[in-house]
């Protein structure tokens, strides 16, 4: 059986110890595991795998003892993959900069869901160290193999002008080559 932990709380050290030690001292396997911070917000994601089932016990031991330390924990068990498209996808990049705007994320996010493309990750920073003034967003995306890439740039580009964004989009092989260090 597999599990997806999520914990959110204010930022300090030894979170991610702490989780790891106890999903181990319950004898659960970490697999997969995404953390990040935004604004002093601790936020992570861990799937892991546990051998006997134990479910009570792994649920309460880790709502204790992580609310202890004044975190929000969420437990479930892993869904089975699903399949949104049976065609081939291809992974590209869309890259947003400008002035903050409410709705900017939803529309955008709007565009990439009429287009059925599918975001696996997103990133929006503001006031970062290159861009001060100004946010800067990436959007992961899958994109299926009957969706006119034309189409869809012109959209994107359309709708980011509108709400004060320049707006590229790459295929991931092509921006990983770019930014490459």
């Amino acid at each position: 059986m597999k599990a997806v932990l999520s914990v959110l709380g204010q930022d300090r050290p030894g979170i991610v110890a702490k989780i790891s030690s106890l999903l181990a001292a319950l004898e659960c396997n970490i697999e997969d595991v995404s953390q990040t911070i935004l604004q002093g917000e601790f936020a992570a994601i861990f799937i892991f795998s546990l051998q006997d089932i134990k479910w009570d016990n792994i649920v309460n031991t880790l709502k204790k003892d992580l609310s202890q330390d004044g975190l929000t924990v969420k437990i479930k068990e892993l869904a089975k993959p699903c399949v949104w498209t049976n065609k081939k996808t291809e992974q590209f990049i869309i890259t947003a900069i400008g002035s903050d705007r409410v709705g900017q994320i939803a529309k955008l996010t709007q565009i990439i869901a009429d287009f059925n493309c599918n975001i696996f990750n997103l990133k929006a920073s503001y006031k970062s160290d290159i861009y001060p003034d100004k946010i800067v967003m990436f959007y992961e995306i899958e994109i299926p193999e009957n969706i006119s890439l034309k189409k869809l740039k012109e959209r994107l580009i359309e709708v980011g002008k509108s709400l004060g964004l320049e707006i590229i989009l790459q295929h991931k092989n092509i921006f990983e080559n770019i930014h490459r260090i």
